[in-house]
């Protein structure tokens, strides 16, 4: 569960990395006083939403990946200990009918 609980924190960063790049380029905009032009924004704006686009895209496929093989393994697991449950209510049938209470031996 670890690994998905860092894919997860990953992604979180993932967003306020986005967040961060988005006010860079406000503050270079409005803040700096510096004159850009609406084509020259909409570009870095458009770039920064691409990759990040992308990145996102990429560590959700990570994540339901690596989801898919844990749930997997915990179905196994699960199936593994259901077959002992129904192994250990066969012998506790077989010893309450080989062994039955009341008879001395």
């Amino acid at each position: 569960m670890k690994p998905l609980e860092q894919r997860m924190l990953g992604m979180t960063e993932l967003i306020d990395r986005y967040r961060k790049e988005i006010c860079t380029i406000s503050e270079e905009v409005f803040g700096r006083g510096q004159q850009a032009s609406v084509e020259a924004v909409r570009d870095k704006l458009t770039e920064v939403q691409d990759r990040m686009h992308m990145e996102a895209c990429e560590m959700y496929d990570r994540l339901v990946a690596e989801s898919k093989e844990i749930e997997r393994e915990l179905v196994a697991k699960l199936t593994q200990m259901r077959e002992s449950i129904e192994r250990a209510a066969l012998l506790r049938e077989i010893i309450r009918w080989t062994v039955k209470p009341g008879i001395n031996h």
